[in-house]
């Protein structure tokens, strides 16, 4: 039927069998020579590329690894010293692996490499010092002998041993024990904060936990922070200060955007035993009415506390204000002690339970 078609409209049959098949031909020519193009070239070229791949991530991983070991010997921590030493160890097998190419040496460097990374995080786990027992290492009284004030006792970064640029919380315990005492104290009472649920139409929990707090000494500020997820970028839209006042919590205002005072009076707080924290259930008809507004948001609360007093110093004399969480300075030896106050914080994400 097709013929007699082709033969009414004026077409040769034999010339349109004579097209397909030349169609057929160029088509199944490029398809098989795209075939071999890739089985030559396109699998070399993503050998190339993972192997390269492989082997810079190798690479960092040995650089992190020694600093992470110097780091630990600058410490005294011999467990640290040792998982650490074992996880160079494996990413130099792994970039021996590598250069050895495809052959039975390279699956033998492979297995070991392995081996030596499993090893290692092994004991980082149960060996490593945790932060407790670093400071009771380095404390001015402790194992480790510090004494690196100089001649008038100023601070001295270990930046021979420790990292170019780097300061170290530890150095000049012994000639200023104060920073020794900051440190621990920052250990002991570091606020915890805690959200717990965020989906509309369940019951939105903060808790507060405050180690050590005195009512009647200490005082605690935070603050309430509303932002807005917009393309995956969070642009804080509301503001509110809180202050203790006794053993309340009081707001203290807000900045330009959502008025969240009425939401901060809807809430129910509760405080802890001792007073050593507050546990916060928001209103789910308010957090209703902000996701409806804003859609998509996260809740944040952050605060800090001055175990003294605002504006106490550590120990008289000292040139730290006693506020926890301590400056970076302090716990991380930075050297900049200008740097903002760190804050103890969470948020939550709150979403709608609809699909």
């Amino acid at each position: 039927m097709r013929e007699i078609s082709l033969k009414l409209n004026g077409v040769d049959p034999r010339s349109h069998l004579q097209l397909r098949y030349i169609r057929d031909f160029f088509w199944t020519a490029a398809i098989d020579g795209f075939r071999a193009g890739w089985l030559e070239y396109g699998q070399k070229f993503l050998t190339i590329v993972g192997t390269g791949v492989m082997f810079m991530g190798a690479t960092l991983g040995l650089g992190l690894s020694v600093r992470d070991l110097l780091r630990a010997s600058y410490r005294s921590d011999a467990g640290a010293m040792v998982g650490h030493g074992t996880l160079a160890a494996s990413a130099g097998f792994g970039l021996a692996a590598l250069i050895a190419g495809g052959t039975n040496v390279a699956l033998v460097l492979g297995a070991i490499a392995i081996a030596l990374l499993f090893a290692g995080l092994g004991i980082l786990a149960l060996f490593s010092d945790s932060e407790m027992e670093a400071w009771l290492k380095n404390m001015p009284f402790g194992a480790v002998d510090r004494a690196r004030g100089g001649p008038d006792g100023e601070l001295q970064s270990d930046r021979g041993r420790y990292g170019k640029g780097e300061a170290q919380p530890y150095a000049g315990w012994k000639a200023h024990p104060e920073k020794a005492y900051y440190y621990l104290m920052n250990l002991l009472w570091q606020p915890q904060v805690k959200f717990t649920g965020g989906a509309v139409g369940y019951q939105t929990t903060l808790e507060v936990r405050l180690p050590n707090y005195q009512a009647g000494t200490s005082q605690f500020e935070a603050e309430l922070i509303l932002e807005n997820n917009i393309l995956m970028v969070d642009r804080e839209v509301g503001r509110l200060s809180l202050f203790s006042k006794g053993e309340e919590l009081a707001s203290a205002g807000h900045s330009a955007g959502v008025d969240l005072s009425a939401f901060w009076r809807k809430a129910k707080i509760e405080v802890f035993k001792g007073f050593n924290g507050y546990r916060i259930e928001f209103d789910r008809e308010l957090m209703r009415k902000l996701y409806t507004k804003w859609l998509d948001y996260n809740l944040k609360f952050r605060c800090r506390v001055h175990p003294r007093g605002k504006g106490a110093m550590v120990v008289p004399g000292s040139d730290d204000v006693f506020v926890i969480p301590a400056p970076a300075h302090i716990t991380t030896g930075t050297g900049d002690a200008t740097a903002e106050t760190p804050w103890a914080e969470d948020e939550v994400a709150v979403r709608s339970l609809r699909f």
